[in-house]
């Protein structure tokens, strides 16, 4: 890319982040800008599972999921039923942090109202996530939202009332303390929440994948090997004249094509040979190939194929 494009690009990117509404085209592309910026303060920047529907006690939505390398998950959310002439406000983010793999529940959700310029306030959000809590007051942030995040006690939610002027009874509920922080006239543009447990079709489709591949033979190990076996029992009798074996390490092909080799045709040394090297260059591959032309070799390791 050359540097006008590049700046051109950056000047689209800027365009789309400084709006309030987006069209579904740029859904996707506002969220991996937002991953982005918030992949800074979370671990690395954040990659697109797809788009999702779920839903919660707060109602239904539609998101975009998406991951980092350190397993922290994001969903970009907006509610099709409130868009308006095709233009989508982003109604609220999910977290998942590293350690939570229940893809139906939330670490914590931040949730905006209607019209706010998310990127205005995108650090707050990324801090909210991440602790729980916001740090300073701003005016496009609710400050009593601190009497409704997660570890506050009643008493808390009762003395900062009482601070208000306002009657210590509404500290019961969630929706009597939106209330209160109405009547002490602070915006309410910004809430977070622990996560709540919901449906969501990523989950479905993982919960599909289990039980296709449980009913799938070739998923069971002893299927695997047992076929394995087969194919290198068809190269010791000389049926075939070549195996290529791949697969991650210390998973049993070295062991189950030794076993047949035995089985077959006794120990190594004799109609077989067993190489064994980290690493063989192209001439000792096949000088190894003429000098034993007569026998079944067996290269183990980076040079792994079985060949009489």
């Amino acid at each position: 890319m050359n540097f006008k494009d590049y700046m051109k690009s950056r000047l689209e990117e800027q365009v789309v982040l400084n709006e309030v509404k987006f069209s579904e085209k740029n859904l996707s592309k506002v969220a991996g800008l937002y991953g982005k910026i918030m992949g800074k303060r979370m671990g690395g920047s954040f990659g697109e599972l797809g788009i999702e529907t779920f839903n919660r006690k707060t109602g239904a939505g539609t998101g975009i999921r998406m991951i980092n390398e350190k397993g922290v998950q994001l969903r970009f959310n907006w509610d099709k039923k409130k868009a308006k002439k095709a233009q989508y406000d982003l109604t609220s983010i999910d977290y998942w942090d590293h350690n939570n793999i229940d893809f139906t529940k939330p670490t914590r959700t931040v949730m905006f109202a209607s019209d706010l310029n998310v990127i205005q306030v995108l650090g707050k959000i990324t801090e909210a996530l991440l602790v729980g809590t916001i740090t300073e007051a701003q005016t496009t942030i609710d400050t009593a939202n601190s009497m409704l995040l997660e570890g506050r006690t009643k008493q808390e939610k009762i003395d900062w009332l009482e601070n208000n002027g306002l009657r210590r009874s509404r500290a019961g509920s969630v929706k009597n303390m939106r209330a209160a922080a109405k009547e002490a006239g602070l915006s309410a543009e910004l809430e977070i929440f622990l996560g709540q447990q919901e449906t969501n079709s990523l989950e479905d489709e993982l919960v599909k994948s289990d039980k296709l591949l449980d009913k799938t033979l070739y998923a069971d190990p002893e299927t695997i090997f047992g076929e394995l076996e087969d194919l290198a029992g068809m190269v010791a009798s000389k049926f075939t004249k070549s195996l290529v074996v791949t697969g991650m390490g210390g998973i049993g092909k070295t062991f189950h094509v030794d076993k047949i080799m035995k089985a077959e045709l006794g120990k190594a040394g004799g109609d077989w040979e067993m190489i064994t090297a980290p690493k063989a260059s192209m001439t000792n591959f096949y000088k190894d190939c003429y000098l034993m032309r007569d026998k079944i070799i067996v290269w183990d390791k980076n040079i792994c194929p079985v060949a009489a």
